[in-house]
């Protein structure tokens, strides 16, 4: 999630000297044209930012290069590998864009359907449109959105099944905040029952469908719904910033039930950019579908959706699950994930046929290390630049 992200802090018993072992990586010499984000990566990892750092880079098609560095596991000394899966926070949204997409392609449901259709017990379900939900204009609040850390660190560790997760999403946060298609939010709740949504119209649970639909058909092997009680080889451990021991400590519980489809998912770098080579190529869903899941967000009068405030406001570059701009490299689209002890990143050029997908294993919220958000902007735009041939 993108939004409401907390962290715990306490000590953790490990001294830097095994960071510092487990840090050089087993791979090929690098290429001297990649050094600078090579040295932008191990940044994080030297300034003490994160304990462990993956990127990737995919152009046409093909991995042009990847770096991982630091550790994946502090107590264990493991070390990222390709295959080590991240939690990756609200990039899980944009595939649970794409089931919705598929399940309409489908024709088993309309995005112009009311919620009511499928959840009629949610309350006011008849006044909000999925598309609304999709696009973050269903006036739908943001349950993460808690002033409380310690009550939301609490919640979050529960487990919760639909029914007991639909009562949570009207407790906690701003249940409303405005009528269905006069404005717009950024909604972890819109898409926790979008999940809940997908999982009753296709009759099996949203995991099972994104596998089947999605994650196998695209050789997305790394990319699962993570489970916390599931033995994952390699997985990722997460971390939070702490004054004490080797600067980090383990991050607060999560779970997984907690966020669903809002945030759920957890995949690699290589995966993440094989997605949107497929995604964004045309190789997912129907050219009118992916049009529609990229198309600026209109309210229901018609004009352009406004984010920001002040001077800052502007219209959204949010769409469905994504982020679309336009820089000197051509149009750009992009989202940013985070949650208990992670954040990942991910921006395609899709004129160019490019795309570069970041992790760390350390959160990025509130409490976050200081500079940890600059370092890993500072990756992916040198990593960008390298790819794109030196545009800036």
């Amino acid at each position: 999630m993108t939004q409401g992200q907390v962290t715990r802090r306490g000590a953790l018993g490990i001294g830097m000297t095994a960071m510092a072992a487990a840090t050089p990586i087993a791979r090929a010499a690098v290429p001297d044209a990649w050094a600078g984000a090579d040295a932008a990566a191990r940044a994080v990892i030297d300034k003490r930012l994160a304990p462990g750092v993956s990127y990737a880079v995919m152009r046409d098609g093909r991995i042009v290069h990847s770096f991982y560095a630091g550790l994946a596991n502090m107590e264990a000394g493991t070390v990222p590998a390709p295959h080590s899966p991240w939690r990756i926070g609200s990039l899980s949204k944009q595939f649970t864009v794409a089931a919705l997409f598929l399940l309409a392609e489908q024709g088993k449901l309309s995005l112009d359907d009311p919620l009511a259709r499928y959840m009629p017990e949610f309350p006011r379900a008849d006044a909000i449109r999925l598309r609304q939900m999709l696009n973050h204009t269903s006036g739908l609040g943001n349950y993460t959105d808690i002033e409380n850390v310690k009550l939301l660190l609490n919640l979050a560790r529960s487990d919760y099944d639909d029914a007991e997760l639909v009562q949570l999403l009207l407790t906690q946060g701003t249940s409303f905040k405005f009528e269905a298609g006069k404005s717009w939010a950024y909604s972890n709740t819109a898409y926790v029952l979008l999940g809940m949504v997908a999982a009753r119209v296709a009759g099996t649970p949203l995991a099972r469908l994104l596998r089947e639909r999605l994650f196998d058909p695209l050789g997305l092997n790394d990319t699962r719904a993570d489970d916390e009680a599931e033995i994952v080889p390699g997985r990722v451990s997460g971390y939070t910033p702490s004054t004490t021991g080797a600067g980090f400590a383990n991050a607060s519980f999560l779970s997984l039930s907690f966020v669903g489809a809002a945030g759920n998912l957890r995949s690699t770098v290589t995966d993440l950019c094989r997605w949107h080579d497929r995604l964004l190529g045309g190789h997912v869903l129907q050219p009118a579908s992916l049009a529609a899941m990229l198309a600026p967000v209109r309210l229901a009068d018609g004009t352009l959706a406004m984010e920001g405030e002040g001077a800052k406001r502007a219209p959204s570059g949010h769409v469905m699950g994504l982020q679309v701009a336009t820089s000197e490299q051509g149009r750009v689209i992009s989202h940013t994930g985070g949650l208990m002890g992670f954040v990942a990143r991910m921006k395609s050029f899709p004129d160019r046929g490019t795309t570069v997908a970041l992790m760390v294993n350390c959160e990025g919220g509130f409490g976050a290390p200081t500079g940890l958000r600059e370092a890993a902007i500072a990756l992916e735009a040198e990593a960008a630049r390298t790819v794109n041939g030196n545009v800036r």
